[in-house]
């Protein structure tokens, strides 16, 4: 995979971006050890989850990244990963080679959000 380095300045614009869709509820931005560098909940939306069960969760988001990146070389390029459960779904995003973002979504967001949110990540991808 080829990948730009962003500042710490186009992170937050991606966050903020990400912030003005309906559906997004958190967005941060993770290192290589599933450290969050910036981000957090959309300002007015509680969190669900104990902080504790959320760092695991980013943490187990970057090995499944890693290993789904391994599947590249039989099924293509790999968009993103994504956890669904009733109350919310999770995205993760590879942004560069040590930075990942991580997205919950509310369930009312429709089937193809994803592929809505991988075109924002794209833009600044590049």
């Amino acid at each position: 995979m080829q990948f730009s380095i962003l500042s710490e300045k186009g992170y937050t614009r991606l966050v903020n971006e990400l912030f003005e869709l309906e559906h997004i509820r958190y967005a941060v931005v993770l290192d290589d050890f599933g450290e969050k560098l910036l981000g957090g909940m959309k300002p007015g939306v509680k969190t669900s989850t104990p902080t504790d069960a959320e760092k695991r969760l980013e943490i187990q988001s970057i090995l499944i990244l890693r290993m789904a990146e391994q599947y590249e070389q039989f099924d293509g390029k790999l968009h993103y990963t994504c956890i669904k459960w009733d109350k919310l779904s999770a995205l993760f995003f590879f942004l560069s080679s040590n930075r990942t973002l991580a997205v919950t979504v509310q369930p009312s967001a429709p089937p193809d959000f994803g592929e809505e949110v991988e075109k924002l990540v794209q833009r600044f991808r590049k």
